[in-house]
């Protein structure tokens, strides 16, 4: 699971050109060792399409194990027998039984709800921690259960603006910042800038060397830094962080 999230995350930054998570939180594993915890689980999975509203039938899902199950497809990644063995002694009964067993479920009132929510969810006793919703913060965008941002909420604003305002904030002199000048400031202030308008303003590396006055390849080192001191040091985190509120609430409130 962990390496189809990291190339689903690379695959989406690279065609969108941003940086950053992509996912809500790590992926959570839980033990299944009771039988109603496992039809519940099959019968939600399965239904998911159809409480989203995408569709009204599973089967007509084309990314849902259920056309597979009920041999709409002969191409399956679903290991068919293995779950039909669950529900009959044979494909014809126990795909019947499958079938009632998912109209059954239907008109359960869970259908549709969180998996924190679901009656069966804490079955084996799992850890408490692990019902607990991950908190948001300034950092990633967490998505809530109606597909709204709980981040920071960022103005969409030009990179001119963008790097005024934050050169501003920094204690720099916009010339300095696109000047050829090494001062440890100034090059901090660069780098600040330059992983912030990236990562979490979808800046285009392009635009922002044009303000630097400094190559594509030079400002995607400064992005490369950045990322790094983000991750290793403290300072530049609550740099990045006291940049990225300023700026947010400064062009909201302009507007």
């Amino acid at each position: 699971m962990r390496s189809l999230q990291q190339r689903v995350t690379r695959g989406y930054n690279v065609r969108h050109r941003v940086f950053g998570p992509l996912w809500q939180g790590r992926y959570r594993a839980k033990l299944v060792e009771d039988q109603r915890y496992l039809d519940g689980l099959l019968a939600y999975i399965h239904l998911n399409p159809v409480s989203a509203g995408m569709v009204d039938d599973p089967a007509e899902h084309r990314w849902c194990g259920h056309r597979e199950i009920v041999g709409r497809t002969r191409q399956s990644i679903t290991d068919v027998d293995e779950v039909l063995m669950l529900f009959g002694k044979t494909r014809r009964s126990a795909r019947q039984a499958y079938v009632q067993a998912i109209k059954g479920t239907i008109g359960e009132p869970w259908v549709g709800e969180g998996p924190g929510k679901l009656p069966w969810w804490r079955l084996g006793r799992p850890k408490v921690e692990e019902d607990e919703a991950p908190t948001p913060d300034s950092t990633v965008a967490f998505i809530d259960e109606f597909g709204r941002s709980t981040g920071l909420e960022r103005p969409s604003m030009g990179t001119s603006r963008f790097v005024e305002d934050g050169a501003t904030f920094l204690g720099v002199e916009i010339e300095d910042v696109a000047g050829r000048g090494r001062a440890p400031d100034v090059v901090r202030a660069r780098e600040l800038l330059a992983t912030l308008g990236v990562e979490r303003y979808r800046l285009r590396v392009t635009d922002i060397a044009a303000e630097f006055k400094k190559s594509a390849e030079a400002v995607s080192r400064m992005v490369s830094r950045g990322i790094e001191k983000r991750r290793g040091e403290t300072r530049f985190r609550d740099d990045l962080e006291a940049l990225d509120k300023h700026i947010a609430r400064r062009r909201r409130n302009a507007s």
